[in-house]
């Protein structure tokens, strides 16, 4: 996209096109394009997300005013709202999810050469899930109760960096366990989860392969106690016990040895965690779950910043598409933020970039500005 200036031509060369362009040949997704390709659908929808314009009519308006930034891509002018709606009903959604998994390993390629946010040395990673409702006079087909119609972005965010590394779409009614069980894990890695997701079969198998997890464990747990390790004096960690599940459903579904550690959080309230990762002190494990809270901010900013709460289509292909390039947007933005010495949370960020998108500038310079933080050592 040489030519254009603007501050979003120049985050759009972040993109890896060449990963792009063999996605949408894989799936045809250029056939019968007559000039709105996908690389054009995805500028699009990117502004869209990015400048947080209401609707489609207003994107395509204020892209026309800057017909430079098509002009880089060798168009007359910017695509009709007509145009636009048409591929968010006909074009294939999986492209952009699978452009969405590729980019995000580029991302947390980026991220993790950053400086280390955690002590662990091996990959942290939370998983959780999202309700983003729906009117149901508009949406049928999305169920989640007889009155009410959602969908549910099931996630895996890395907190190195924030980064989603892996999502699933589906319909609101799909419980967050029954796409737990489907996530990819990888070996030796940690995954921090609710008590949404305990299943005492899920944490069996995910000993057997050498994943380790985290979570708050069930009230009504039966267990008997093989070991009570000592814990410091002062700390907040109350008990580290090593554990067997004695009941009758989780015993043989489970049957390694846990940890459970009884720590007590900021507010004073009494929290039990349950894991099967043994060598890391227990005020470290204790610390790592309050992060678990990065998963609920991430999904606040994505509701906040990017168009995921209302959408300009309302066929499961078009909310498909518009959910998986808000994610693309957001990972944009992790690029951004890694590269920047501003020192920017993610929301101003958002605003500040939102308000500059087609303005001709150094979108270097703009992420290191002159008085802001140091770099980071390498």
């Amino acid at each position: 996209m040489t030519g254009c200036s603007c501050l979003f031509s120049q985050l759009l060369h972040r993109l890896p096109y060449n990963v792009f362009d063999k996605i949408v040949t894989e799936f045809h997704g250029d056939r019968y394009a007559k000039g709105f390709t996908c690389r054009v659908h995805l500028l699009v929808l990117l502004y869209l997300h990015l400048r947080q314009v209401r609707g489609l009519g207003a994107a395509c308006a204020l892209l026309a005013q800057h017909p430079e930034t098509f002009a880089a891509l060798g168009l007359p002018a910017a695509p009709a709202r007509s145009t636009v709606a048409y591929a968010n009903d006909h074009r294939p959604a999986a492209i952009y999810a699978r452009f969405f998994q590729a980019l995000a390993g580029h991302v947390q390629q980026a991220a993790r050469r950053g400086k280390r946010r955690y002590p662990l040395k091996r990959r942290v990673c939370t998983v959780d899930a999202t309700l983003i409702d729906l009117c149901a006079a508009l949406f049928p087909w999305a169920a989640y109760s007889p009155t009410q119609r959602a969908v549910k972005v099931h996630l895996m965010l890395d907190h190195q960096g924030n980064v989603p590394v892996f999502a699933v779409l589906t319909v609101g009614k799909v419980a967050d366990i029954t796409q737990g069980r489907a996530l990819p894990f990888a070996r030796g890695s940690l995954v921090v989860f609710d008590r949404g997701y305990t299943d005492y079969t899920l944490f069996g198998d995910l000993t057997a392969q050498g994943v380790f997890f985290l979570t708050r464990m069930k009230r009504n747990l039966e267990y008997t106690v093989l070991q009570t390790r000592p814990v410091p004096p002062g700390s907040t960690v109350l008990k580290d016990e090593i554990i067997q599940l004695s009941s009758a459903y989780a015993g043989p579904r489970c049957a390694t040895r846990l940890r459970r550690i009884t720590v007590r959080d900021t507010t004073g309230a009494t929290v039990v965690l349950l894991t099967n990762l043994l060598t890391v002190r227990a005020a470290t494990l204790a610390a790592v779950y309050r992060r678990r809270w990065d998963i609920e901010v991430f999904f606040r900013y994505l509701k906040q910043y990017l168009r995921v709460t209302t959408f300009v289509g309302r066929s499961p292909n078009a909310v498909a598409i518009q959910l998986w390039t808000a994610l693309i947007a957001w990972l944009l933005l992790v690029l951004l933020k890694i590269e920047s010495t501003a020192g920017w949370g993610f929301g101003r960020l958002c605003l500040l970039l939102g308000d500059r998108l087609l303005t001709p500038g150094d979108l270097s310079a703009w992420l290191h500005p002159p008085g802001g933080p140091a770099p980071p050592a390498p």
